[in-house]
Formats: structure tokens, sequence, C-alpha cells
């Protein structure tokens, strides 16, 4: 059984599925678009479920063209991952940036 999943930025987004950091839906936790990242309110910030993981990530899986999976990509910052196979992965509560990254503050760089 995979419990958590524990890698630098790069890393965890080809495990899980995410888009990059880079991308315009960057965040694994939240749907704040890459536009507003200075916005610091995160009561107003909408956070990811499994529920939208799972609905996104499988919307991803059966776009019958690339050009598909790109605009859901890059509407949801989610493509399908091998994980979502198991019945019990959870990519919003399972995911940690490599706890190294945060005791050497390199975290502020991602």
């Amino acid at each position: 059984a995979l419990i958590t999943a524990v890698c630098d930025l790069p890393a965890i987004r080809k495990l899980i599925g995410y888009a990059s950091h880079r991308a315009k839906m960057f965040c694994s936790f939240c749907y704040l678009p890459h536009s507003q990242n200075h916005d610091l309110n995160f009561t107003t910030w909408r956070s990811r479920t499994i529920e939208g993981h799972k609905a996104e990530s499988d919307a991803w899986r059966s776009a019958t063209t690339h050009a598909q999976r790109d605009q859901l990509l890059k509407a949801y910052g989610v493509r399908w991952s091998i994980l979502n196979e198991l019945s019990y992965w959870d990519p919003t509560m399972f995911t940690v940036v490599k706890p190294m990254h945060l005791l050497s503050g390199m975290l502020s760089w991602h």
C-alpha cells in the first residue's frame, strides 16, 4: 500500500499527474490561477477535492485527441496518473513536498 508521496516539486507533478508549477493552474491544493498568485487571502481560494481530481483526471484520460488533453490540462491542471487506480489514493491529502526543502528554506523557490 502506498500511503503518501514525498518528492521534490517536479517529481511530484509527474507522479501525481499535476501540471507544471508554471502552468495556469499551478497549485496542487487549490484552483488559484497563476495570474492571481499574488492573492494571499487563502480564504478565497477554492480547495481541490478528491472528487474533483478524479473527475478531471478521468476527463483527461477519456479525451481522444492531444488537443483535448492539452485543453483539459490547461483548464484544471490535472492529467491521469496510474496512482488513480488505487481506490484509497487521494492526491489532495497524500502529497508532501520533500521535507528537506522545508527545512532548508528552499520552498520559497518552488
